[in-house]
């Protein structure tokens, strides 16, 4: 089951960063919906991309990595190293156990 989290812009960032209204769009069908979904925007609307440079990034990355798990990453890292370290031997067992059965490897 997926979820939606909120991690761009929230009502508490208008202030915090003294970020600039912009007024909605009357002409816009969307402006009465707007209005009633987010009613203590008033009439105004903030672009995301006013945020300080970065900010939207890190909290991007604080919420993917709320979901990292460390131990599963530290033990997919040791397989990872174990079959780099291995895989020219597992090849070349491969390879002789087909030559040995009599497949021709050059076509």
């Amino acid at each position: 089951m997926a979820e939606v989290r909120r991690i761009g812009l929230h009502l508490e960032d208008v202030s915090q960063y003294d970020l600039a209204p912009n007024p909605i769009k009357d002409r816009d069908t969307r402006s009465n919906g707007f209005r009633k979904l987010y009613p203590e925007l008033g009439n105004n609307v903030y672009e995301l991309d006013a945020l300080p440079p970065g900010e939207l990034m890190d909290r991007a990355r604080r919420s993917i990595l709320s979901y990292f798990d460390n131990a599963v990453y530290e033990d997919n890292e040791e397989k990872v190293r174990h079959w780099r370290a291995n895989f020219t031997d597992y090849q070349k067992t491969v390879r002789r156990g087909l030559l040995e059965s009599g497949m021709d490897l050059e076509n």
